[in-house]
């Protein structure tokens, strides 16, 4: 995997776990103060996350940056 290349795991852990707390990506965006649009294009893996959106979105979405980061190698 080629460095800062965007990971299809992420985009669906982050999906699935927006969708589990019952969130849109509008209300993840305000909670998270992370762009609407950089959101969509992660969870549609066109963009990767930095360290910082990883644990903003975490916190918003109550879970930890691991949990969006599983099972991927």
């Amino acid at each position: 995997m080629a460095l800062h290349e965007p990971v299809p795991q992420l985009a669906r852990n982050l999906r699935a776990s927006r969708e589990a707390t019952g969130l849109s990506q509008v209300k993840l965006a305000q909670r998270s103060g992370v762009d609407l649009s950089f959101i969509n294009e992660l969870e549609n893996a066109h963009a990767d996350a930095t360290t910082r959106t990883l644990l903003r979105l975490a916190r918003a979405l109550g879970t930890t940056p691991a949990d969006l980061l599983r099972d991927i190698e």
